[in-house]
């Protein structure tokens, strides 16, 4: 029974590193992934309260009992500003795009470098 449980650990033991040797390559992609995910995110989220500070101060000047002529202007300067707000966002979005490309390219050449290094040493 020793013997079956022997071959039995060196066999899962095998499985175990073939997996960490096949996953190797994708490990700098999944990070470079992670990566970009978060900053998309933390993004969204910085645009997702730029439109809540608008809708707050829309709903608000109203309120304030002006003549509805400075209302009115006053939401236009809003949406103005809104307006410059998402148009810096949507550089900010190229940005990270941009740099999620080289970043990839970069880590591709890496990975292929690394695996042409390995085959023409075995």
């Amino acid at each position: 029974m020793k013997n079956v449980n022997d071959a039995m650990n060196d066999q899962l033991k095998q499985f175990a590193e073939f997996q960490a040797k096949s996953m190797e390559q994708m490990l700098p992609f999944a990070n470079l992934a992670s990566d970009a995910t978060t900053r998309l995110l933390r993004k969204n989220y910085e645009v997702m309260g730029d439109w809540v500070d608008f809708a707050v101060e829309q709903s608000q000047l109203p309120l304030k009992g002006d003549a509805p002529s400075d209302v009115a202007e006053a939401q236009m300067a809003n949406a103005k500003k809104l307006s410059e707000t998402m148009t810096t966002r949507a550089t900010e979005y190229a940005e990270i795009a941009k740099s999620w490309g080289s970043q990839a390219q970069a880590t591709t050449e890496k990975t292929v470098g690394k695996a042409v290094s390995k085959a023409k040493a075995a």
